[in-house]
């Protein structure tokens, strides 16, 4: 493929293809146009407007966070697009970490549209929102990447990607901040749209937060949600989604004290994280194995 849709393999290119400028000399800007003075001057002036007495020392431990991720977001660009300039990669691979790290960038922006409202009971957890975000370690990841995304196939699928994709890591961003009726009420905005989508990435993400929404309900229908992202994700070679969604499934489970369940799904997630090498991914499925662990009264297991 020559590009993702409209996303920023285009963006790439010209860059590269621009005389005037040196080689993938300005890839690396475009975080800037989501995450700049202008952004972090409103979301300084939310937090001061709460005027609780630790606003300002939130507000520094949350950009420290955005900025580190900024930081990281501009270099892994330009590595993506020089790696390209240097012919050590193929177009295909270009695409995908451009696509990963498009991804990054939505969920950003969707980040700061949440912390830019921030009421004064949710200061407190701002830097944790912030936290939220996708770990760019993966789009630098060569072997990783095709277990993370999919590219396109049709100019269809590359049409859903740029439309739906921004909603779904909308949805993705609410739900990782706990405002599980904003996240709703956007989900049920594209459901239509969502449902109709033979993107194989839109499906499976699209599966795992409804899945993950309707666990927040109690919903009875959340596990057979949550296990057709998972077989969704596998179906395509989307491991890396598959070991989130048996860790979402294992907590699920482990909630309603089906510790038989559970632990199989902690079994599968601790697989799938490892063999994806990424070290956050690990540490998640980790955690759920511990606290599952625990509440079958297996304490050894929990404490390795």
């Amino acid at each position: 493929m020559g590009g993702v849709g409209g996303l920023a393999v285009g963006g790439a290119l010209v860059a590269l293809s621009d005389p005037s400028q040196p080689p993938c000399a300005l890839v690396g800007d475009r975080v800037a146009e989501v995450y700049g003075p202008a952004q972090r001057q409103t979301l300084h002036a939310a937090f001061l407007e709460t005027e609780l007495p630790y606003a300002q020392a939130s507000f520094d431990s949350t950009t420290k966070v955005l900025d580190t991720f900024a930081s990281r977001w501009a270099a892994s660009a330009e590595s993506a697009c020089l790696a390209s300039d240097r012919g050590e990669q193929s177009g295909e691979m270009l695409d995908l970490r451009m696509l990963c790290l498009d991804r990054g960038l939505l969920s950003l922006s969707a980040t700061l549209e949440i912390l830019s409202a921030v009421e004064p009971a949710e200061v407190r957890e701002s830097a944790k929102i912030a936290a939220g975000l996708p770990d760019l370690a993966l789009c630098e990841d060569l072997d990783a990447l095709p277990k993370l995304a999919i590219l396109p196939a049709t100019p269809e699928q590359a049409a859903e990607l740029d439309t739906l994709l921004p909603f779904v890591e909308r949805i993705r961003a609410y739900v990782l901040a706990d405002q599980f009726g904003e996240a709703e009420a956007l989900l049920e905005a594209h459901a239509e749209a969502l449902e109709r989508s033979t993107y194989p990435l839109i499906q499976t993400l699209y599966r795992t937060w409804q899945g993950r929404l309707l666990f927040d309900r109690r919903d009875k229908q959340a596990p057979a949600i949550l296990e057709q992202a998972h077989l969704l994700a596998l179906e395509h070679g989307l491991d890396i989604q598959a070991s989130r969604t048996a860790t979402g499934l294992a907590t699920l489970y482990g909630a309603e004290n089906n510790l038989e369940a559970a632990l199989r799904w902690v079994e599968s997630a601790t697989a799938l994280a490892r063999a994806s090498g990424s070290n956050r991914l690990q540490a998640v499925a980790a955690a759920t194995a511990s606290g599952v662990y625990a509440r079958a009264g297996r304490h050894d297991d929990a404490v390795d």
